[in-house]
């Protein structure tokens, strides 16, 4: 049997840095989602696909740097799920009225501080996945 032992190496290196998107759609989806037990499916469906994703690039410097410009793209969904947790939070059956009120405020500025620091870690995120990509060079 002949192994292509490259091509096993840079499908172990992508599987390796896809756990970190994978990991960060997790936390995500686990905060959206108010999870007392977060869905652990997630996670196990992110790893392959951010593997595969980043198989696609040919080398591991082209692998990290598609890495950064997926965290880019979840950094930039980061309001949307403060948003989110604030309506499954709000939505609780035991909240009276002046508790829902208070989680809606809560979340309003949850959702502004996840765009004051969401827009611009995207941003730098962005930058450096321009940066360490292997076609900028050129």
């Amino acid at each position: 049997m002949n192994v292509n032992w490259e091509k096993a190496e840079q499908g172990i290196i992508a599987l390796l840095v896809g756990l970190i998107p994978a990991f960060v759609a997790y936390l995500m989806v686990t905060v959206a989602t108010f999870a007392e037990s977060p869905p652990a499916w997630v996670f196990y469906v992110g790893v392959p696909v951010f593997g595969y994703i980043l198989y696609q690039e040919t080398s591991t410097r082209g692998k990290i740097g598609s890495m950064f410009f997926w965290l880019a793209i979840e950094t930039l969904l980061t309001p949307l799920m403060f948003v989110l947790y604030t309506f499954a939070f709000s939505s609780q059956q035991a909240m009276t009225g002046a508790g829902q009120a208070g989680a809606a405020i809560g979340g309003a500025i949850l959702a502004g501080g996840g765009f004051v620091i969401g827009i611009p870690l995207a941003g730098v995120f962005y930058l450096l996945s321009r940066k360490i990509s292997p076609t900028s060079a050129e």
